[in-house]
């Protein structure tokens, strides 16, 4: 059986625009011998591989006729067994604009300056029968759509997700084929500020918009007759207007919906024309500039699947508060929505939720580690007996709610959580008869879930949710242990690129709202700037991704030769900005302090060597071997600068050795030195504990084992009293947390500037269960 055909690592992908797209399937043979791969644009046959003596079974790029836009092309395998079994399957797929032109202006609906306010947005257009009909929109901002007061897509909520605007917005393309009638029809598009001009780009810069205002979006639809003729009805102002409404939705803040005002949406007043836009002559709405003029966004298709609801989690206990308030437990940090159902309803009831990850010691919700994140749910009841509401374009951080104004007994059948992440397959599994390290499993596996939301985030639930590259890069080998990510780094990569500024550094965040208005965003970090090597190497070695490591190797090479370039070719620098980023005693203590000048210098050698393998490995032997001898060199310049007269190193930390160990930075006489300091630090200096922080953690346990130290390793795994990854569940930790002290039941909650309960970047430690 041939199983999981797809193209770019998508299952049937309606509006790609990859002009090569890559084929990859699944056999149950024991070993495949050939395979033959036919496309076909309906009966016109545009590629024919042959038959091809190979194993290969992903990777397979298309070498047919030029690929023509809005076209659908059915595919085919059939594969040959060693042992002369032969299988065949076939799936399709659906090119889209490819180039071409849209017929849509970008519209401006209505602008508001600092609430951010949902606007739908109407289109009523004539149709008659049609053989097929697509819907292509992209939007600055996030939206919801609805064809006939029916969703579009299910699958799909927070379109068309986070990318660097100022380079780059994603369009999608949805099948309204079964949605459509003869006559008249009705487009509604709720529009939300999201990324594009919520909180989330305004908050580190005074509130003030870096990429826009307000949201904007660009749609039409493309009607394929049953002649063939095919009809655009475009998204204009002359046939759209948008309504003025009240309810509010941000990322940060969450949402406030008034059920009883949407008899605006029936009231043909309420309904105002729309401003159409041109980005090369910005109009001025309201005596302000609505959108920042320095860009205009290139759209590109979406090549990573959509945020999808999961699953959903039913309340494992739920509190009545002296205050009347509800504390509704779902046994699990997560990231998602509420859904619930008020009956017996009166008009005007006023239901508010907060969301939090832990409760204090009375029972109450907290709430103070959010910051400046509201996090809140808002509902103003309408008129039906019966509501059923759960908040749009928005998600929480929550294991815990707070419930106020709810008319009755809250129960169980009421209320419960929709899980909502990227829609990524596992892949991989992890079990043993040690309870703790299973709960560990589950708690990274969890923390990955909330924090791959369309992109890699630190956090789910504070006012940041940013994409920082340092958490992505540790973490990356695990990730896609657990699950099938080619598909979403292949997105983040993107703009992790599209961000790199010209002189080669990296921002330490991508999608990054400020890279272009804060310098300090292009001064590269060590160890966060390298996540443009490691992922792309993550990519390479476990899905065999060899175009995405030739697209950003000139880039990969801009990144080496600024830090180069910053040592004065010396090898030896500081741009360790984040150190190993909250090691034991960050901020407190310098004991377990590496230097912030060896942090950089060792890896920007472990880079050289990683880049060089990357080179090899695409082919380009030249370069390897230049790169090869620059790591030798790099090598040459730790050991003068970071060894004693008697080759003994001098930065001792749990964390400097590893990364010595893990590049084979020194010569083997110090490296064996170097592997005793590390021993003798783990086992006699801190009682089997670690020290590490967000750079050194990920090292420990393979660098143990590399060592033959394999006992220990195991031994610091299980170590339950702190610090170690069993701490926190002798704590009630779900998830992975940002500190190893987050919560303690002796000394409770740690710093609330900076204390996530699902940070998931110690969930590294996961990659060792899957390698040793």
């Amino acid at each position: 059986m041939l199983t999981n055909l797809r193209v770019e690592y998508k299952t049937t992908p309606l509006g790609m625009d990859e002009p090569r797209p890559r084929f990859s399937w699944e056999t149950s043979q024991n070993r495949q011998s050939t395979y033959r791969i036919t496309v076909k644009a309906g009966d016109v046959l545009v590629w024919d591989s042959g038959e091809v003596a190979s194993p290969r079974t992903t990777q397979v790029e298309y070498e047919g006729a030029t690929l023509q836009c809005f076209t659908r092309y059915d595919w085919s395998v059939a594969t040959k067994g060693e042992d002369g079994e032969t299988l065949e399957a076939s799936s399709y797929f659906e090119t889209g604009y490819m180039g071409t032109k849209w017929t849509a202006p970008w519209i401006q609906p209505i602008t508001y300056e600092l609430r951010p306010t949902l606007t739908p947005v109407r289109t009523v257009f004539q149709c008659g029968a049609a053989a097929s009909a697509r819907l292509c929109i992209t939007a600055l901002g996030i939206f919801q759509a609805y064809l006939n007061e029916k969703r579009v897509t299910e699958e799909d909520l927070l379109p068309p997700g986070f990318t660097q605007y100022d380079k780059r917005v994603q369009y999608r393309v949805y099948d309204i084929g079964g949605l459509l009638r003869d006559g008249e029809n009705q487009l509604e598009v709720l529009l939300g500020c999201g990324w594009f001009s919520g909180n989330i780009s305004r908050i580190w810069n005074g509130f003030a918009p870096t990429w826009g205002k307000n949201p904007l979006i660009r749609a039409e639809m493309r009607l394929v007759q049953p002649d063939g003729a095919v009809e655009v009805i475009p998204v204009d102002a002359g046939n759209t207007k948008a309504c003025r409404f009240t309810d509010q939705a941000d990322i940060y803040d969450g949402t406030i919906v008034e059920a009883w005002h949407k008899f605006a949406l029936n009231n043909p007043g309420e309904w105002k024309p729309i401003q159409e836009v041109d980005f090369a002559n910005p109009p001025k709405l309201e005596g302000k500039d609505h959108l920042n003029p320095s860009f205009i966004p290139k759209i590109v298709w979406s090549c990573s699947e959509p945020v999808a609801h999961i699953r959903d989690v039913r309340p494992v206990s739920i509190t009545k508060r002296s205050n009347g308030a509800y504390i509704v437990d779902f046994g699990q940090n997560l990231v998602g929505r509420e859904r619930f159902t008020l009956r017996n309803n009166i008009q005007g009831t006023i239901v508010t939720i907060r969301h939090g990850e832990m409760l204090r010691d009375d029972g109450s919700l907290y709430y103070d580690n959010l910051r400046q994140a509201i996090a809140r749910t808002v509902y103003v009841s309408g008129t039906a007996e019966t509501e059923t509401f759960e908040p749009e374009l928005t998600f929480y951080g929550f294991r815990y709610l707070d419930v106020t104004g709810w008319p009755g007994e809250l129960t169980a059948d009421d209320i419960l959580a929709r899980v909502i992440h990227t829609d990524l397959p596992l892949t991989g599994s992890f079990s043993s008869d040690h309870k703790m390290l299973n709960q560990l499993q589950s708690n990274i596996l969890w923390g990955q879930r909330s924090n791959f939301v369309d992109i890699p985030t630190d956090c789910p639930q504070r006012d940041e949710r940013l994409g920082w590259t340092g958490d992505t890069q540790v973490f990356a080998d695990e990730a896609t242990w657990n699950m099938d990510a080619a598909a979403f780094y292949t997105k983040w990569l993107a703009d992790l690129n599209a961000g790199q500024s010209v002189n080669g550094s990296y921002a330490h965040y991508a999608p990054s709202p400020y890279n272009f208005i804060h310098a300090y965003e292009y001064d590269g970090a060590t160890g966060w700037g390298d996540a443009g090597i490691v992922c792309p190497w993550v990519m390479l070695e476990k899905y065999g991704d060899t175009r995405i490591v030739k697209k950003y190797m000139p880039q990969m090479l801009r990144w080496l030769d600024w830090e180069i370039e910053r040592s004065n070719d010396t090898y030896i620098l500081d741009v360790a900005k984040y150190q190993d980023w909250l090691y034991i005693g960050w901020q407190e203590t310098t004991e377990n302090m590496t230097p912030k000048d060896f942090i950089s210098s060792a890896y920007l050698a472990g880079m050289l060597r990683l880049t060089a393998r990357m080179l090899h490995l695409i082919g380009d032997d030249a370069e390897a071997a230049h790169r090869m001898r620059q790591y030798q060199e790099a090598r040459k310049a730790v050991q003068g600068k970071f060894l004693d007269a008697q080759g003994a190193p001098l930065v001792r930390t749990q964390t400097g050795l590893l990364m010595a160990l893990e590049w084979d930075l020194f010569e083997p006489a110090s490296a064996a030195i170097a592997a005793d300091l590390l021993v003798k630090n783990i086992r006699d200096i801190n009682d089997t504990h670690l020290t590490t922080g967000f750079l050194g953690t990920p090292l420990l346990l393979q660098v143990l084992t590399k060592i033959g130290q394999s006992d220990l390793a195991y031994d610091l795994l299980l170590q339950t009293t702190y610090p170690g990854w069993l701490y926190p569940i002798t704590q009630g930790a779900t998830t992975m947390w940002e500190r190893w002290n987050s919560y303690t039941k002796d000394k409770g909650f740690g710093n609330v500037g900076m204390n996530s309960f699902n940070h998931y970047a110690y969930g590294a430690v996961g990659a060792w269960f899957y390698r040793t």
